[in-house]
């Protein structure tokens, strides 16, 4: 075979194989260069034919032309040559050249034998073609067509044996699917009427049902035979499963621009309302449903409401519902898209929807700034129809575009349909191997067959080799190796592996990979076949086709590439939306462009508002530098994007004429600029520029920047939009500030302050009046709902005030009605849960004008501002006791120190039996008793001076638990529940003995006939918030709690249960200082008491006491008072030196006493009336006086001022102080900080004795201060 190339239209061979020497004796130079020289030396009979066959295909654009001719050869004989010619045109159709093959046929046209060998050749690679082969006989007579033949593929791939085909001309249209049957019809009526070929794609249904797609190539030729009959003949090649393939990218292609066209039809609505009723159409649209719903949160009643519903949905319109009510309510609690297949059997299906025809139903979450706003779904009303991931994942981007809406964007995208396939050209050899061969030849495809062993000898090569890779098919026949060294070196090794083991098992195969052309194309081909086996089983032929799929996979690159510029766009719209600032927004849109478009570099300019010129407000890459560049209309290429309103690229911009200057030097290659619009205005220009020499900006890239620069206008001007709105609000602010205000004040006051906002419609009596509005807080604050108070509120309002408050309410509220005076009252109501709650009601009549009359306000709760009122009360009820306790505490405890004193002195001057003695004791009881309640008055008043100890309180009632069953009765059951590992208190010991006591006598009066008296000890750890309800720090605590069983105390009672002199005795059966006794002890101790009781339920007393982890300290033999040694004479102190002792008291009758005492028991006393004569002693007599025992409350100079100067003065010596009372804190504090330093008036002689001698015996000077 001689192949040649040559050029038009001179028809000069440019190339030609050098075989053609040996075939016709002629060299290639000889031919190549002259013109004509097929034609010249084609047979004279030959040559006219020739030359009008191919003008013929050059005019009517065929892609080649055929003839079996003639050629001189060399020596002047004619041979016969089957000459294929193929024409190469340019982009207007034009030939420009061919390439042709020369097959010499001279050695005769085949002989029977080798005819039917070829016949059976043929017809076995026929028949193993993956595809379905068929022969037509047309009579030109009649137009009947009647089918002669149709390949075994047809029972395999349709299911029809091949006489089914044959027995009935009009059996293959009724196996033509009935929506492709009549185009079909047209496209076969059409090929046979002009003798064209046919190149369709239809549809077949198989006997099984299922539905194949077929490539059907089929030509036509006039019949060799007398008859006259015409033949048609073709190929069908099973392209289903590109068909399917193309589907789902076109699917995936289509949904992307669905989404993007929806998100461009969304984001350029301004109204809400339309917005969502848009959003569920193309919802709608999108899932191909006409039913569709959108509910929205309401955040005030915590519902969701339908505000959009289509087709069933149209009449739910709202339909509320709660999170986790229905599907809507599912979605709106768990966030995520949920999807239901059967809704009719759905446990969870709403009541309201069950008259609805619903068979699958689908929800997605819409969010703003993460927070789920509302759902949106659609459903499916078809049996049978469900939400498969793919449907259920294209509902939930459309719900994330739903929920931005903010861009304003329309992209516009269009894949190509699938380029027409090459015609394919039939040759003919015979009327029996021509009807083969034009069958395999004619097949768009590569018809191979070859051994199958380690040669793998090539046994046919079909000529579309050449046509497709520009090889003969003679090469591949020579060369066994070229095939394998054609494939593309990244297929090679898994395509020669994959074809050894097909060779080696048998069997069919397929696989898809490249080869190279000889001109260096890529081609890709689907290779399909199968290996044959003999008889012995081994491999012996493999037959296959090998289809070029180049523009197949063209075109799903294309796809490819266009979807992943669809979802860079569509990212890119989402990222756009998101930005609300213009000048982040500006450096977003260069960011995004940059990266679209593969460069670093871009600018951005923005028309002034006097549209004189247009700045460049923003840049990357290298155009920073140049931001704030002004130019005006027309100017660069900016301006020229400006004036024009299109696009504009420059590949050359150095060489541009109408390049900036100021541009100049900077790098830049390739420049291109896109105008953003506001409308049809101009806006500004979006650019880009490549710096690197030979890039440059094709349509493709021109096209997308298009799309881009729709996408980045319509989100520039929402935020220009979004800043003008905000400005405009921002001075709408600043000029109703006053209103504002209100607002704000109005929103506090009705959503957070702890009050009762009201609206109610008078009518003609107070019962009737219509209550229309009232807050939430109603709930919290009386325990009932909006809903219930609204319903009845009248009753409920009359049912629930204090009947005591009623009268003075009515009398306010009609006052209020007949003066149209504001209203303001305080009253009681009783809450759903029974507690009393204290109400300020503030209110105003509003008239509105046309007969109707309304009272408006607030219900305050000031249940705490009254309690609060009552501490007050009581705290400045205990300040003034208080206050008089110790305005008389001093003189009075003075006064009681002489008299109980100078009784036990002269009762230890009178024999026992002597009848004064009697009377000097009754003398010195009663005035122990005096002194008590003394004590009692300044405990309540928390103004004594404490001995504080580390106690075990367990410790401390079981001391007192013997007291405290002689002191409650026998009809009384008394009960301890003392806490294991209780913790230690740091408190005065006698004091808190004498709380005990107290409380346990108040339980027993409270249980005049008997009950149960439990005392228990627990520990306790306050928390903040239940530390704050009680008063006290958070930390730890130690509780002393006392319950009784007996009747309990009414709310009034209860709430004055601490205050002084309060009492419900009868008169001379207490003091009603008991419990007020208590209160000062505990609250003085750095505790807290509360008392908890109800009528008929008894009470309790919780005394919380702060924790100390320190050891317990012993009480010493001697410190539990000994009342009967205290009586009788003094002792003097044995076997000691004389002491002096200065004794400074303003009080006569005390330092007479005290000077006494200390005289009888062995001390040399010195006297001082005050704290200056105490000085002046001390300067005379100071190194023999061993302690200074001084009154604190003193005029001129107080006990305490003296004792810090004789700590200046007199380091070493010691000071005791004595007081019946002292109201300067750092005093007491001092005090209690070092007892021992302290002793309390009254006092008797003994107790005086003991406290000296302790002071005098205490290891270590003293400093003089108290508390040392």
């Amino acid at each position: 075979m001689i192949l040649f190339r040559g050029r038009m239209p001179d028809l000069v061979v440019t190339y030609v194989t050098p075989n053609v020497t040996a075939i016709l004796g002629y060299a290639p130079e000889q031919i190549v260069g002259v013109p004509g020289w097929w034609l010249a030396n084609a047979h004279p009979e030959d040559r006219a034919t020739l030359a009008l066959q191919a003008a013929e295909g050059r005019q009517r654009g065929e892609p080649q032309f055929e003839q079996e001719h003639r050629i001189r050869g060399s020596d002047g004989a004619y041979r016969w040559f089957h000459t294929v010619v193929r024409y190469e045109r340019d982009e207007r159709g034009q030939p420009v050249g061919f390439l042709g093959t020369a097959l010499d046929v001279t050695a005769g046209r085949e002989t029977r034998e080798r005819l039917r060998e070829a016949e059976a050749r043929y017809r076995t690679l026929v028949e193993q073609l993956p595809a379905i082969t068929y022969v037509d006989e047309i009579d030109p007579r009649t137009g009947i067509v009647r089918p002669i033949y149709v390949s075994p593929r047809v029972e395999t791939m349709l299911g029809y044996a091949p006489a089914e085909w044959l027995v009935d001309p009009t059996v293959w249209r009724a196996w033509v699917h009935p929506e492709d049957r009549q185009r079909i019809d047209a496209e076969f009526d059409r090929a046979r009427q002009t003798q064209e070929p046919l190149d369709a794609e239809y549809r077949m249904l198989a006997r099984d049902g299922r539905v194949v797609w077929f490539h059907d190539v089929m030509t036509g030729r006039p019949g060799e035979r007398r008859d006259g009959l015409r033949y048609q003949q073709g190929v069908m090649l099973d392209i289903t499963e590109r068909k399917l393939l193309e589907e789902r990218l076109q699917r995936q292609n289509a949904e992307l621009m669905a989404l993007h066209e929806t998100a461009l039809g969304l984001l350029e609505r301004r109204d809400a309302d339309e917005l969502i009723e848009a959003a569920v159409v193309r919802a709608g649209e999108l899932l191909g449903t006409p039913d569709g719903f959108l509910f929205l949160v309401e955040p005030e009643s915590g519902t969701m409401v339908a505000r959009v519903g289509t087709g069933v949905f149209a009449g739910q319109l709202g339909n509320r519902r709660r999170p986790g009510e229905g599907l809507a309510g599912a979605v709106w609690e768990r966030g995520e898209p949920v999807a239901v297949d059967d809704y009719a059997r759905w446990d969870e299906r709403m009541p309201d929807l069950e008259t609805l025809r619903l068979h699958a139903v689908a929800g997605v979450p819409l969010r703003v700034a993460g927070e789920v706003v509302g759902v949106i779904g659609v459903a499916f009303s078809e049996e049978g129809r469900t939400f498969g991931p793919e449907e259920l994942a294209l509902l939930d981007r459309f719900g994330r575009l739903a929920s931005l809406a903010l861009g304003n964007a329309r992209l516009y995208t269009a894949a190509q349909q699938e380029l027409e396939q090459r015609a394919a050209a039939e040759a003919a050899l015979g009327e029996a191997e021509a009807k083969y061969r034009t069958l395999v030849e004619g097949v768009p495809a590569i018809v191979y067959s070859d051994l199958a062993d380690a040669s793998s000898t090539s046994l046919y090569m079909s000529p579309q080799i050449q046509a497709i890779l520009g090889y003969a098919p003679e090469e591949f026949q020579a060369d066994p190796q070229l095939w394998a060294r054609l494939v593309h070196p990244d297929d090679h090794d898994r395509i020669v592996a994959g074809w050894q083991a097909d060779h080696a098992r048998g069997g069919p195969y397929a696989s898809e990979y490249r080869l190279v052309a000889r001109d260096g194309r890529v081609v890709w081909v689907r290779d399909v076949g199968r290996v044959e086996v003999d008889v012995e089983g081994r491999p012996h032929i493999a037959r296959g086709v090998m289809v070029d799929i180049t523009e197949r996979r063209e075109l799903e690159t294309r796809l490819q590439r266009q979807n992943e510029e669809l979802v860079a766009l569509h990212e890119v719209a989402l990222g756009l939306i998101e930005q609300h600032e213009p000048s982040a927004l500006l450096d977003a849109i260069l960011s995004h462009a940059g990266q679209l478009a593969g460069t670093p570099h871009a600018y951005l300019y923005l028309v002034q508002p006097d549209r004189v010129e247009c700045v460049l407000a923003a840049g990357i890459g290298l155009f920073p530098p140049f931001v704030g560049y002004r130019l005006k209309r027309g100017e660069g290429l900016a301006g020229r994007v400006w004036e024009s309103g299109e696009a504009l690229a420059v590949d050359e911009y150095g060489s541009w004429p109408n390049a900036l200057p100021a541009f100049a030097g900077s790098g830049l290659h390739a420049v291109a600029g896109v105008p953003l619009l506001s409308g049809r205005e101009v806006v500004g220009v979006l650019g880009l520029a490549h710096v690197e020499t030979g890039r440059r900006f094709g349509a493709n890239e021109m096209a997308l920047l298009g799309r881009f620069s729709r996408l980045a206008s319509l989100a520039y001007e929402n935020a220009r939009l979004l800043s003008s709105a905000r400005e405009e609000l921002d001075q709408r602010r600043r000029a109703e500030t006053a209103l504002r205000d209100a607002e704000a004040r109005y929103r506090l006051l009705v959503e957070r302050l702890p009050a009762i906002v009201y609206d109610i419609t008078l009518q003609a009596t107070s019962r009737e009046d219509i209550w229309r509005y009232v807050s939430p807080q109603i709930e919290s604050i009386l325990g009932y709902t909006q809903g219930e108070w609204i319903a009845d509120g009248g009753r409920l309002f009359f049912e629930r005030i204090h009947p005591d408050d009623l009268d003075g309410y009515l009398a306010e509220e009609a006052r209020s009605r007949a003066s149209g005076r504001p209203l303001a009252a305080e009253y009681r109501m009783r809450a759903r849960d029974g507690h009393e709650a204290w109400i300020r009601d503030e209110a105003v009549i509003v008239d509105d004008g046309h007969g109707e009359r309304s009272l408006q306000g607030v219900m305050y709760d000031v249940t705490e501002r009254r309690e609060l009122e009552g501490q007050l009360n009581r705290a400045r009820t205990t300040e003034a006791v208080g206050r008089l306790a110790g305005g008389i505490a001093h003189d009075f405890n003075n006064l009681l120190t002489a008299i109980s004193g100078y009784a036990q002195l002269l009762a230890g001057d009178l024999a026992t039996d002597d009848p004064r003695r009697r009377d000097a004791l009754a003398i010195e009881e009663a005035s122990r008793r005096a002194a008590a309640l003394t004590a009692q008055l300044l405990a309540f008043a928390r103004r004594q001076v404490l001995q504080p100890t580390i106690v075990d309180l367990n410790s401390a009632v079981a001391e007192t638990e013997s007291l405290l069953g002689r002191l409650i009765g026998e009809h009384i059951r008394l009960v301890t529940r003392l806490g294991p590992g209780l913790g230690r208190v740091r408190a005065d010991r006698a004091q808190l003995e004498q709380v005990i006591v107290n409380l346990a006598v108040n339980a027993r009066d409270a249980m005049p006939e008997g009950g149960t008296l439990t005392i228990e000890t627990v520990n306790a750890n306050l928390r903040a918030a239940a530390a704050r309800r009680i008063g006290v720090r958070p930390g730890r605590y130690v509780t002393l709690v006392v319950r009784d069983t007996g009747g309990g105390m009414a709310p009034e009672v209860r709430s004055r249960v601490f205050e002084p002199f309060f009492t419900t005795k009868r008169p001379g059966e207490g003091t009603g200082l008991g419990l007020a006794t208590v209160f000062g002890i505990v609250e003085q101790g750095g505790g807290h008491i509360e008392a908890a009781s109800a009528p008929g339920a008894g009470s309790t007393f919780t005394v919380f006491l702060p924790r100390a982890d320190d050891r317990v300290e012993r009480r010493e033999a001697g410190e539990v008072p000994d009342r009967k040694a205290e009586t009788g004479a003094i002792p003097a102190e044995p076997g000691a030196p004389r002491r002096t002792i200065l004794v400074v008291e303003d009080e006569p009758a005390v330092r007479d006493l005290v000077c006494r005492t200390l005289v009888r028991s062995g001390y040399t006393v010195r006297q001082a009336v005050d704290g200056e004569e105490a000085l002046r002693v001390v300067a005379d007599q100071g190194e023999t006086i061993d302690l200074v025992l001084t009154d604190l409350v003193m005029p001129v100079l107080s006990g305490r001022e003296l004792g810090e100067r004789l700590a200046a003065q007199r380091p070493g010596m010691k000071v005791l102080y004595m007081s019946g009372y002292t109201d300067d804190a750092r005093v007491r504090d001092g005090i209690e900080g070092d007892p021992a330093a302290f002793i309390g008036k009254p006092f008797t002689p003994r107790s005086l004795i003991a406290r000296v001698r302790a002071a005098l015996e205490a290891g270590g000077p003293g400093d003089g201060s108290p508390g040392r």
